[in-house]
């Protein structure tokens, strides 16, 4: 089979698409399966709630990216090689870092706990089905076209180290939404710092890669770990 000349790009017309799911999904969607949820005659746990906000972001994601993901898994295939290499590298240089910041996390702040670990614990506790399906399935698909695909991606074609600040940033900053005011300064900036070695090192594996397959893989074996740690 002869190989691909060029890695996958994201056309114009997915590129406007995602802009605009993107913003729908963080300013909108949420209230919206919220309040869904609640016109229901039963009532659902969070755990439900939780997985029924990441499976639609899924199936949008899906829609929206479907030529790019299929090329992309196209090219990890053909260069399997790299792929793999950049796999267990990324891998590698993320539970180094995490296991440095830890270390200083506890020296800095002893009773620091990260908030939306605490969160996908009682959601855990409510569903380990629901939870690991939101976590491990379908988060990583959705996100990896948004913050690497799309934000990394786009941004990269004007800067470089500019695509990794920004990804890196907002990446962290999606997940401590809705925590703000229960951080103290200090644990606020620990939190954003506990992020940085996802968002750099999915970025990176990306970038080396070149196919959204591989950070969508690293960040599926990262969280499939989170759970299986916090059981």
């Amino acid at each position: 089979m002869e190989k691909q000349a060029l890695p996958p790009v994201l056309s114009p017309q997915t590129a406007k698409s995602g802009w605009c799911w993107m913003a729908f999904q963080l300013l909108l969607l949420p209230q919206l399966v919220s309040s869904a949820a609640g016109l229901l005659p039963m009532t659902l746990s969070d755990a439900v709630v939780n997985l029924c906000y990441h499976m639609v972001c899924f199936l949008a994601v899906l829609s929206i990216f479907q030529k790019y993901l299929w090329d992309s898994c196209r090219w990890a295939k053909l260069h399997w090689k790299r792929f793999a290499l950049v796999f267990l590298l990324a891998l590698a240089g993320y539970y180094a870092a995490s296991w440095g910041l830890t270390r200083l996390i506890v020296h800095l702040e002893p009773s620091f706990a990260n908030r939306n670990d605490q969160t996908i614990l009682r959601l855990r506790q409510q569903g380990l089905l629901p939870t690991a399906l939101a976590t491990v399935l379908f988060a990583p698909v959705s996100e990896e076209c948004l913050f690497r695909g799309l934000l990394f991606g786009e941004t990269r074609k004007r800067s470089r180290w500019g695509a990794y600040l920004l990804s890196t940033v907002c990446f962290a900053l999606l997940h401590m939404l809705g925590y703000f005011g229960t951080y103290t300064p200090l644990q606020l900036m620990l939190s954003l710092v506990q992020y940085l070695p996802a968002g750099l090192i999915l970025a990176w594996s990306y970038e080396k890669s070149q196919t959204l397959a591989a950070p969508i893989a690293i960040h599926t074996i990262i969280n499939a770990i989170s759970m299986v740690q916090i059981l």
